[in-house]
């Protein structure tokens, strides 16, 4: 009988820790219990389904912090300027500089000066104008005045003013380092913002700075 009896009980155990198992896989908990009165056996079995700890540290702080990344951004332009230089230069011819570029930059966009160039005659320090022509004087040549000139017959001086309330892009143009675009900018400023009241305000159109401004003063008004 003995015998009979823990047979019994090792197929009631295989049972539970078999049902258990099957449980446990399931995500449930069960418990079995079974008692035998003549051997006062009583075995309990429990299985609870482990919880699931979620994602590492070091996962979640890197989807935590991980970068946005946005849109390819294009590149700034540098804003450019075109100036014709001429005389006693090697390569006679118009050239693209940045913008603020200086009278020597255009000097050596050109080449460089040639043996016969009267370099005491030309500030290579001056700021370039857009639209401005630089003519590289001669050793002994007459009437090429500092090297650098507008692109019309008048220079920044004189006794006749261009008045830049009134002017017509040709009239700007006759100033020494105002080009094309830098008339049309003056007149579309004060179309947009009517007349200048005093001559210093057209420092406050785009691109005209002070070393331009102390070239042309002289020969402007703000009528």
């Amino acid at each position: 009988m003995g015998q009979i009896h823990r047979g019994v009980t090792l197929a009631v155990t295989l049972f539970v820790l078999f049902a258990g198992a099957a449980a446990g896989l399931a995500g449930c908990r069960k418990a079995a219990v079974e008692s035998f009165a003549d051997g006062g056996l009583r075995t309990e079995f429990s299985f609870e389904a482990a919880e699931d700890p979620g994602p590492v540290q070091g996962e979640r702080d890197s989807e935590e912090t991980a970068p946005v990344r946005s849109g390819t951004e294009e590149p700034e332009i540098p804003p450019v300027i075109t100036v014709y230089i001429c005389g006693a230069v090697r390569r006679s011819g118009v050239y693209v500089l940045d913008e603020g570029a200086r009278v020597y930059e255009a000097v050596e966009a050109a080449g460089g000066l040639t043996e016969d160039a009267d370099e005491t005659r030309v500030n290579q320090a001056g700021i370039l104008a857009d639209g401005e022509q630089v003519t590289v004087p001669r050793v002994g040549e007459a009437g090429a005045g500092d090297g650098m000139s507008g692109t019309g017959d008048r220079a920044s001086g004189g006794d006749a003013k261009v008045d830049i309330n009134r002017a017509d892009s040709a009239e700007l143009q006759s100033l020494s380092g105002i080009g094309e675009a830098k008339a049309r900018d003056i007149i579309a400023y004060r179309e947009e913002h009517g007349p200048f009241e005093e001559i210093e305000d057209i420092m406050k159109v785009p691109g005209i700075k002070t070393a331009l401004f102390n070239r042309i003063r002289d020969g402007i008004t703000a009528g």
